[in-house]
């Protein structure tokens, strides 16, 4: 028995809808943090680091955290057990933040390697998968030796000095953290990381490989764990949050990732253009 045009191009179109569908369903959002609740981390489930000198701000749906009165501070939020999933079907951290001021020339202790290059920075952001690999990326305000203003840290077995390449600068961006409130997306999906901004996902601003700090140990070491703030005696710095959120699907910084349910659609696309050629 044939089966009409109709009922074929019915039959595709559903399957497309279908693989659509599964798509939309599988992803998950959690909000970590909504700063419009006008409350503290500490009461929305982080572990906040708040020493007496820094200064720390809640109000009109943001938090400002400022360590600038000392570079000796630390101080920051963490976040344990966040549902990151697993980088092989990948997932994303949505952060809406503004860097208001950073130094890491003051102390002349950031340059860990003698490069020239300073290793530290005022605000960074550690983000570590299920398997306890992600990235650190630091942000700048300015640098008078290298435009990057957002950059990874580097892993390795040692870090310097005298030798070593753990927490040392390696790939960076000039895009500017210092301009406004930003919407980051910072994806993982295998053995990559891209930074987004502004919701534009046609490319990344960053990308790289995935690193392994766990010789650093603690918190290196935990699983799930995410992580914002001044985490240095070398640098200081101020930013603003409004939003934290994850995401178990990851933007795919195409043609370098392969994701199934994309792929798949586009085989229907093209089998339905096929299809209306003959």
């Amino acid at each position: 028995m044939k089966i009409s045009k109709l009922v074929k191009l019915g039959i595709i179109v559903l399957g497309l809808a279908i693989v659509t569908r599964a798509n939309a369903v599988n992803a998950l959002t959690t909000k970590l943090y909504d700063g419009s609740l006008n409350t503290a981390f500490s009461a929305q489930g982080w572990f906040s680091n708040i020493p007496t000198s820094a200064i720390q701000t809640v109000s009109n749906g943001v938090t400002i955290l400022d360590t600038t009165n000392n570079d000796g501070l630390q101080a920051g939020y963490a976040r344990f057990g966040v549902p990151f999933g697993n980088r092989t079907t990948g997932y994303t951290i949505r952060l809406d933040i503004q860097v208001l001021l950073e130094n890491h020339t003051s102390s002349g202790t950031a340059d860990k390697n003698a490069d020239g290059i300073a290793d530290r920075a005022g605000f960074s952001i550690i983000a570590l998968g299920s398997d306890r690999k992600g990235v650190e990326l630091g942000f700048w305000v300015s640098d008078t030796t290298i435009t990057d203003r957002i950059w990874a840290q580097n892993d390795g077995a040692q870090k310097p000095p005298p030798v070593g390449t753990r927490f040392t600068h390696t790939e960076g961006t000039s895009f500017n953290p210092n301009d406004n409130l930003t919407r980051y997306d910072l994806s993982f999906f295998n053995s990559t990381y891209s930074l987004y901004t502004k919701g534009d996902y046609n490319s990344p601003i960053l990308t790289g490989t995935i690193r392994d700090y766990q010789n650093e140990g603690s918190p290196y070491i935990v699983p799930n764990f995410l992580f914002i703030g001044d985490n240095t005696t070398s640098a200081s710095g101020s930013f603003k949050v409004a939003t934290i959120e994850v995401s178990n699907t990851p933007i795919i910084p195409v043609p370098f990732e392969f994701s199934p349910a994309i792929g798949s659609l586009g085989l229907g696309v093209w089998g339905l253009v096929k299809y209306l050629k003959k």
